[in-house]
């Protein structure tokens, strides 16, 4: 971090998609992950975090529903048009008349009360004014903006532009009371969020896990919400042990100054469609961690969930060194954890999955994207650009580190070399450092190795067998929605059960259904556990037997 009174730099933040579409291909699923780009103005445009990255729109809720959303889709221009030129008054010091910085940003409180950047972005119009009735509104727009979710404490404690502030009682106690506000405040937005749900949440509970620092509002089962917190504990240990500096943990130890609290919200199937057509204006979203808002949606408990806790986690290690890395490194790290299992020494290891299997296919039509290319692009054209070829290549680098033994050890010496003194961004330096050799012979190890990965199991792709009902996604599991022959019937499985494990291993969505049925041959009987719900009576798990079936073409 800068030294006090240098300006602060926050730029990029991001709202993390992952997406779930359905692509013409029986139950071949296709991933598309892309970034809302959020910004908030701390001080201005200078030196310290992300100083490479281009400047981005705020983290408004990108909506463009298809049913009636031209109302929803003015207001998100609006406030994008707003914050574009709130972010040129502010950066020229023109704060002040019907068009400067202050009056805009007051634009922007009143299209959203709730808006903690802008009463942030407002709050620091007012401070750096001078004038005394302003600097008593700017006190209060500051805590209103911690009292809506503003959690980064470092970046308001360093920012210059609350110079005028930091005397005041208001800010003392800001600082001082941080973990108690804090807490304060996430129950807040838990409850806020309850209400916005149909009957206010009937059927929803809520739960704060003081060690990981999320609260959680589900609409799971108990089981499968128990089930989520461990997926969420198995994200921590790897990165604990494979990415993490050594000594380093995936959650602060610092009890003064703990980590910001997450909002972790793990809805019903049908309310994460009418969440993601609200928000989002598409349900081909799976998933989303907006940092600025410290949220995370999950539409399963198994991939989408442990790509969006990872960067949980990743943004809470970026955030206290002060390094806020480009997206290829942000993508690629954290999709490792969308498939993760036992490794060759029996650790948790990530896994190869359908995206190592779309980097093979590039690896052996001589299509890969080149490193300094990936390195290049701008992150608003990383989806847009050969998308799907560029989450493949990023996660390819961090798997092909992984199976070399040198994962942590890059990351560490990564982010050891982009200080305010020196700059690595591109990774290139840590990357010769660690193997021994010049960038373009360990980018061609990297080729070779790509096109030597094993095929791993893709659902209604490369999948022979399966069992002998149909099945879709349930969030924490599979739903029955068809049982074309008798044996399942016979064995007890009634449409809308939803299949939780097979073979004692869980199946939380087609991918991790792909790779447990990939073990079986046709004939073979393997015990399936399932939920069932019984209305008001709350939910039964039971246990069948069903056999292996050969998928028909």
């Amino acid at each position: 971090m800068p030294p006090e009174g240098e300006m602060m730099v926050m730029r990029g933040e991001r709202s993390w998609l992952v997406g779930l579409a359905f692509a013409g291909r029986g139950r071949g699923v296709v991933w598309l992950c892309g970034g809302l780009v959020g910004l908030v103005v701390w001080g201005g445009l200078g030196a310290g975090v992300a100083s490479a990255q281009e400047p981005a729109n705020p983290a408004v809720s990108p909506v463009m529903s298809p049913a009636g959303g031209g109302g929803v889709r003015a207001a998100a221009k609006k406030k994008s048009e707003l914050t574009a030129a709130f972010l040129a008054k502010f950066n020229a010091g023109e704060d002040s008349g019907a068009e400067g910085a202050e009056a805009l940003a007051r634009k922007l409180v009143e299209l959203d009360e709730f808006d903690f950047i802008a009463r942030y972005n407002l709050a620091a119009v007012l401070a750096r004014s001078g004038d005394a009735a302003k600097l008593k509104e700017a006190e209060g727009e500051l805590k209103n903006a911690v009292e809506r979710g503003f959690v980064e404490f470092d970046l308001m404690a360093r920012d210059r532009n609350l110079a005028s502030l930091r005397g005041t009682a208001t800010f003392r106690a800001l600082l001082t009371k941080w973990p108690e506000v804090q807490e304060r405040v996430i129950d807040q937005r838990l409850q806020r969020m309850l209400e916005t749900l149909p009957e206010k949440g009937k059927g929803y509970t809520t739960s704060k896990d003081a060690e990981s620092r999320i609260a959680i509002l589900s609409g799971l089962p108990e089981r499968s919400l128990s089930g989520a917190i461990e997926e969420m504990r198995r994200v921590e240990r790897y990165w604990e042990t494979h990415i993490l500096p050594e000594g380093q943990g995936a959650l602060s130890a610092d009890e003064k100054r703990p980590d910001p609290w997450v909002l972790v919200f793990l809805p019903t199937p049908k309310d994460y469609q009418r969440w993601a057509i609200e928000k989002l204006g598409t349900v081909q979203v799976g998933g989303i961690y907006d940092h600025d808002r410290k949220e995370l949606v999950a539409q399963n408990l198994g991939p989408l969930l442990r790509h969006e806790y990872s960067h949980v986690l990743h943004w809470r290690h970026m955030m206290r060194t002060g390094f806020v890395q480009p997206l290829w490194v942000q993508e690629g790290l954290c999709s490792l954890a969308e498939d993760l299992g036992p490794g060759s020494q029996g650790n948790l290891s990530a896994l190869t999955n359908w995206r190592s299997n779309m980097l093979r296919k590039l690896a052996k039509a001589n299509r890969l994207p080149k490193w300094e290319e990936l390195w290049g692009v701008k992150e608003a054209k990383f989806t847009e650009n050969r998308g799907l070829a560029n989450y493949a290549a990023a996660r390819g680098i961090f798997l092909f580190l992984s199976e070399e033994g040198k994962l942590r050890e890059w990351y560490s010496a990564y982010v050891r070399n982009n200080t305010p003194m020196q700059n690595d961004r591109d990774g290139q330096r840590a990357f010769e450092e660690v193997f021994g050799m010049p960038i373009r012979d360990v980018q061609q190890r990297w080729r070779l190795w790509a096109q030597t990965l094993p095929e791993a199991p893709e659902g209604g792709v490369n999948v022979r067998f399966g069992l002998s009902v149909g099945l879709e996604d349930a969030g924490d599991g599979l739903r029955v929605n068809a049982m074309p022959d008798g044996n399942a019937l016979r064995a007890g499985i009634r449409v809308n059960d939803v299949i939780l494990t097979i073979g004692g291993k869980a199946v939380r969505d087609m991918t991790e259904y792909a790779r447990v049925i990939s073990a079986y041959k046709r004939g073979d009987e393997v015990e399936v556990e399932y939920r069932r719900s019984q209305g008001q009576r709350g939910q039964v798990v039971g246990k069948a037997v069903l056999r292996v079936v050969e998928l028909a073409e």
